[in-house]
């Protein structure tokens, strides 16, 4: 009678060694999981660059115009800059109007955040720009501020398209 527990015991030792075939399947799903997760992080990570890019060319001839404005002295020209950057519309970003120090208010598209609104303001020295009748002044960066709370994700949009239009140009 001991004998046979002991070959029913080990006989199942035995059996539990080798793996089965739903085993072996269920650790394939899993392991498919992950690297679709990893994948699909990646490809939304370069999908968020791409788009930063896009961005930025798009608002160029906005900043370039505000810039000007700026170097040339003249206070009313940030009315004329203003009317070229009205004309910056993309499928990512638009320009929703020029304060008279320059400020543009933006409105971009994120595909996971939606619509957000940033005011880029214009920086000289590490200071707020402002308009001082016909003295010219260098613009040397741009300040990304958000005008309504936003989430962490939010932040990490503003900060990495500041980046992108300080990237160690002058502006």
């Amino acid at each position: 009678m001991r004998l046979g527990k002991l070959n029913c015991r080990k006989n199942s030792l035995k059996d539990r060694n080798n793996i089965t075939l739903m085993e072996q399947m269920t650790f394939i799903f899993v392991v498919g999981l992950l690297a679709t997760g990893i994948w699909n992080f990646k490809h939304e990570d370069i999908r968020v660059t791409d788009n930063l890019k896009k961005i930025h060319r798009s608002l160029q001839p906005c900043l370039r115009a505000v810039k000007d404005s700026y170097f040339n002295g003249s206070s009313n020209q940030i009315s004329r800059s203003a009317h070229v950057c009205e004309n910056v519309k993309s499928e990512l970003v638009k320009v929703k109007n020029v304060n008279v120090n320059g400020v543009v208010n933006i409105d971009n598209w994120h595909p996971t955040l939606g619509t957000m609104n940033i005011n880029l303001v214009p920086m000289i020295d590490n200071d707020l720009a402002e308009t001082a009748g016909e003295e010219s002044q260098q613009l040397t960066g741009w300040r990304c501020d958000s005008p309504t709370v936003v989430s962490n994700g939010e932040i990490l949009l503003e900060v990495s398209l500041c980046k992108l239009l300080n990237r160690g140009e002058k502006v």
